[in-house]
This record gives structure tokens, C-alpha cells and sequence, in this order.
């Protein structure tokens, strides 16, 4: 794909679940709040995301191939996001603000053991998951409309809808 089109700097795999069955991620959106969304999670593959696609907003950082000039020109990956989260996502969205394209490339398939180091949906999980979208949100969404915006739709989340078990480490 790299070769094919030379404004693609980002390239993420269709990633299944140890099953080799159940997709996993094939593309990413954020909600207003960033909140992460994998398309197609959970899903069984019967091929309805066998195109590659552009317009999504993040690629998981599980598969993730990044275009060497690029990864040159934009520096390595943060390590304020340390032990992980958010980093491949805002790799992805500063191509996109400078108008290179990140490619799901269905053809590049994976499977994905997630949460080996970090028991998935503990305590331990949700605090670094939403620490790491506050980092994400602070480096990359810093105007006072864009943060308020965050916080009015954070705050709906909160209130209306947030799981439970998310409560404690989120705060």
C-alpha cells in the first residue's frame, strides 16, 4: 500500500481475536468525548470489511506500519503514554491534520492476544485507558472550544451512560 500510494503514512491490519474468527479492529472512531470505538468489534468476519478504507480516525496500534520518512518527520511515539493507549492514536491524527492518509488495509490480517499485560476491563485497565485519552485530549484538542466541547459531552458520558466499573479509575 505504502508503494502503491505514497500519501499514506499510516497503515493498521484487520486484528482478530485469538479465535481467528471474531474480528477485533478494522478502524477506529473517536466519540465527541475521544472515547475509542473499534469497528467491527465482536463481529464475525464474513468479509464485510475486506475494503481498504481511509476515512477512519484512528488505526490500533497492535498491526500498525508507519512510513519511515514520516515516523522521521514526526518523531517518535510519546512516552507520556506509557504503558500504552493513545499514542497510535495520535500518530493518526496528526497525519490527518496534515492531510496524509491513514489506510485500514484489510489484506493484512493479525491475530491479537489483548490484555496480556494489562488484565482487560480491571481497574488497572480503565485508570491507564482513560489516563492515556486525557493525555491525548490535552496534547491534541487544547483550545478552549475544542476542551470545552470535550468536558460538555465528558460530562453527558458521565452522567447518562458511563459503565460503572469505570467510575473509579476514570477519576
Amino acid at each position: 500500500a505504502f508503494e502503491k500510494d505514497p500519501e499514506i503514512v499510516v497503515g493498521g491490519a484487520k486484528i482478530y481475536d485469538p479465535d481467528g474468527k471474531t474480528l477485533q479492529h478494522c478502524g477506529g472512531i473517536l466519540r465527541k468525548n475521544k472515547l475509542s470505538s473499534h469497528i467491527g468489534i465482536g463481529e464475525i468476519d464474513h468479509g464485510q470489511y475486506d475494503s481498504v478504507k481511509y476515512h477512519y480516525d484512528y488505526l490500533t496500534g497492535a498491526v500498525f506500519a508507519i512510513r519511515g520518512s514520516y515516523y522521521l518527520q514526526a518523531g517518535g511515539f510519546s512516552d507520556r503514554y506509557f504503558p500504552g493507549y493513545f499514542e497510535e492514536t495520535e500518530y493518526c491524527i496528526r497525519a490527518v491534520r496534515q492531510s496524509k492518509k491513514i489506510a485500514f488495509l484489510p489484506e493484512v490480517r493479525a491475530i491479537h492476544h489483548e490484555s496480556l499485560s494489562f488484565k482487560k476491563y480491571s481497574d488497572f485497565f480503565f485508570y491507564h485507558y482513560h489516563k492515556g485519552r486525557w493525555i491525548f485530549i490535552i496534547r491534541n484538542f487544547c483550545t478552549p472550544f475544542e476542551l470545552c466541547r470535550i468536558f460538555r459531552e465528558e460530562w453527558r458520558w458521565l452522567r447518562d451512560c458511563c459503565p460503572k466499573e469505570q467510575r473509579k479509575p476514570l477519576l
